[in-house]
């Protein structure tokens, strides 16, 4: 599928979706309907991923793992900062998040088969980006810039679970 006035304001709206979870808090009701943002930041990624197949999977990960990061420093700052938030809540969303996404690559790849590219391997049933050879070498289709970004992105993700729960020790 191609980037058409429709599907980008489809795009647009359900990044505006996850938006109004991630700013739930300044609503100021006391529900914890923010840490749906977690789960939210799934669907405009793979719906993105859909639109984008023929690109590089890779990016699509990493704009996932970039909006779990931005969750993730506003539920910091918010458990630090303004004692509203819980470690606990935090931690529970961002797996149930990883979840619906694992669940997602087993699914989405099989309802739309031009997902199922070169650069995503089955694994049981579910399809995750291949970056590496048999032999260890990166991939021919692997972009350095968004290989870098990646792993920044992942390490980032993993340094703001890590650090909260090392603290609340």
């Amino acid at each position: 599928m191609a980037f058409d006035i429709n599907s980008i304001i489809i795009l647009a709206t359900l990044f505006v979706i996850f938006g109004v979870f991630l700013l739930f808090d300044l609503f100021k009701r006391n529900e914890k309907y923010g840490y749906l943002a977690y789960i939210v930041a799934v669907i405009p990624v793979n719906y993105f991923w859909y639109l984008i197949y023929d690109v590089d999977v890779l990016a699509v990960y990493v704009l996932l793992f970039l909006l779990w990061d931005i969750v993730l420093l506003r539920d910091t700052i918010g458990i630090y900062l303004h004692k509203n938030k819980e470690i606990n809540d935090m931690v529970l969303y961002l797996f149930l998040g990883i979840i619906i996404q694992i669940i997602v690559a087993a699914i989405l790849p099989e309802a739309a088969e031009e997902l199922q590219t070169n650069q995503v391997d089955r694994f049981l049933y579910f399809y995750f980006p291949d970056i590496y050879t048999g032999s260890w070498a990166t991939e021919a289709w692997v972009n350095s810039t968004i290989l870098t970004a990646f792993r920044v992105a992942a390490t980032l993700l993993v340094l703001l679970v890590i650090f909260p729960l090392i603290l609340d020790i």
